[in-house]
């Protein structure tokens, strides 16, 4: 037999709801601001000269134009904070679903995603 939600309670659910999506959502866009923040920084222009040893590549950053720099630092910075809101999200939604479940066996995940 289902049990009736109030309805205040029902509107608050759904509104969590809907925030935390948008949370999961801003999340992804700022893991992709810093993937382009990245990019931007180590993206070689039609002047620079990398070296590689190996695998590694360095690159010519003192040769990159100062708008690069600057849209890298920005999309690195304002990507990390919208990431840190979606995983800090994400936190919270393991954390309610392991306490749900009542299961101690299932901590260690909400243990090793606070320790990443």
């Amino acid at each position: 037999m289902r049990t009736m939600v109030p309805e205040n309670r029902r509107r608050r659910l759904i509104r969590m709801k809907i925030k935390n999506k948008k949370l999961l959502i801003t999340g992804i866009i700022g893991c992709l601001l810093y993937v382009t923040g990245d990019f931007l920084f180590a993206a070689t222009g039609k002047g620079q000269t990398t070296e590689s040893i190996g695998f590694m590549v360095r690159i010519a950053y003192l040769e990159m134009e100062t708008w690069r720099m600057v849209a890298s630092i920005l999309c690195g910075f304002v990507g990390t904070l919208m990431y840190y809101m979606g995983f800090h999200c994400m936190y919270g939604l393991l954390t309610t679903h392991v306490e749900r479940l009542g299961d101690a066996k299932n901590r260690k995940w909400v243990r090793a995603f606070k320790a990443a």
